[in-house]
């Protein structure tokens, strides 16, 4: 069940140089909706991803004042047109993702945050209680869309 915008927990990080908040809808019971990736980055990483809709105004960094141009700010990219994987230096934490997938001819953006980044225990948020959907862009199956189960060759 998604809650009005100013009623949204806010999550923190666990990175001690990059500071965000994020507002994301949470299930009553504290369940937090998000997706595994099967792509090698991902897979590597053991990444678990919280789709930010509306980056805009549900994410904002807090510190550094920006990503780009930052000693202490990592971003790790086989195609810096397309897409950003941004981590802190310091801990080696991906803290989020940022870019464009081509999807039927067109680009669409996407906005994703590593909840392996986000600090535990915060009231109304129990990373425990995450339920999974799975994405094939192992393949570069987006036509594949989410599935209940993980993709060939992908982590549970």
């Amino acid at each position: 069940m998604a809650t009005k915008a100013n009623e949204q927990p806010t999550l923190t990080p666990n990175a001690s140089l990059i500071k965000y908040t994020v507002a994301t809808a949470i299930d009553p019971d504290g369940t937090l909706h998000a997706t595994r990736c099967n792509c090698s980055f991902c897979q590597k990483l053991g990444c678990t991803n919280l789709r930010v809709a509306s980056p805009s105004t549900d994410f904002k960094l807090l510190q550094p004042a920006s990503m780009h141009d930052n000693e202490d700010v990592g971003d790790y990219s086989k195609d810096p047109t397309k897409m950003h994987r941004w981590f802190c230096k310091k801990c080696s934490v991906l803290v989020y993702m940022e870019g464009v997938l081509e999807w039927e001819g067109q680009e669409v953006g996407f906005f994703m945050v590593n909840v392996g980044s986000i600090d535990q225990p915060q009231e109304g948020v129990d990373l425990g209680k995450i339920k999974l959907q799975y994405v094939d862009m192992l393949n570069d199956n987006i036509h594949g869309g989410l599935k209940g189960e993980p993709w060939g060759n992908g982590l549970p």
